[in-house]
Formats: structure tokens, sequence, C-alpha cells
């Protein structure tokens, strides 16, 4: 979908309709979501407002983030401008350094895999895959995104 046109270039958004949807239920991205305006809606609806929010600001909303998969309490800590512990994908402010270090190179590695992948001429819906389980306790999607049970 895309969410903004600049300069002859368009940011596209790619999503799972059912990890988004997890994503934007919980709690406290909930209450950011609501802190930016955002009407209680479906997470259709809610990409509908992100892309209002792209084309009245000059840069990124804060919340986007929540858009990503980045955890909401780092996002919190970003909106906040909190001490922030480490810095990989996202800057993290109050998730675990640790799960956090480790997601990172795991998703470094899917990135140089999906690239790879890419140069050699791999369709977008080719290159896009369904979540599986790494672990009881860990999903991966196809964007390396590890969800923690």
């Amino acid at each position: 979908m895309p969410l903004r046109y600049e300069n002859g270039k368009a940011l596209i958004y790619l999503y799972r309709p059912e990890m988004l949807e997890k994503d934007l239920c919980d709690p406290l991205a909930r209450k950011i979501l609501e802190d930016c305006g955002y009407p209680e809606s479906s997470p259709l609806g809610e990409i509908a407002w992100l892309r209002k929010r792209l084309h009245s600001c000059d840069s990124f909303p804060h919340e986007i983030g929540l858009f990503l998969g980045y955890p909401s309490c780092d996002v919190r800590g970003f909106i906040q401008h909190k001490e922030c512990k480490c810095t990989g994908l996202w800057k993290v402010f109050e998730s675990d350094e640790q799960q956090a270090q480790k997601h990172f190179r795991r998703c470094k590695h899917c990135i140089q895999a999906y690239l790879q992948r890419s140069q050699e001429g791999w369709s977008l819906s080719r290159l896009t895959v369904q979540p599986r389980k790494v672990s009881d306790k860990e999903t991966v999607s196809g964007k390396g995104r590890i969800q923690y049970e």
C-alpha cells in the first residue's frame, strides 16, 4: 500500500494484517495512537490515518514505529526522548537490550538474504513468506521480525 509519494518516489508499506492488528491492540500502542490523535479504528483505518499524518508532517511521525513492529515501550521512549540503551533497527529505550540485540542480528541476516534474492530477480510476491515458529517462545515473520510470546 503506498503511504506517500515524493519526488517521483513512493513509500510502500507491506504488512501482515493479523500481526499489525495484534501490535496495534496492545494497550500501550493504543494509548500512543490515541495521544497522536488517531481515532479508534480497524488496522486499515489506522493505516489511512497514518497516511494523513505522513502527508501533514515533513518527517516521519514518531508513532510509525508501531506500524513497523517496534516494541510499543520503545516507541514511547522515543517520543518521550528517554535515554537510549542501544540502537539497531530502532532505538531501544525500555525493551530488554540483549533480546533486542539478538533480534537485530537475526534481522540483519534476513535483510542480507532478501537483498541477495532481490538482486537475483526474485519477485516481491516470491520474497513474501508466511510466519513460522522458531521455538516455543518465538515466531519469525517473513520480515525477519521476532515475536516474543
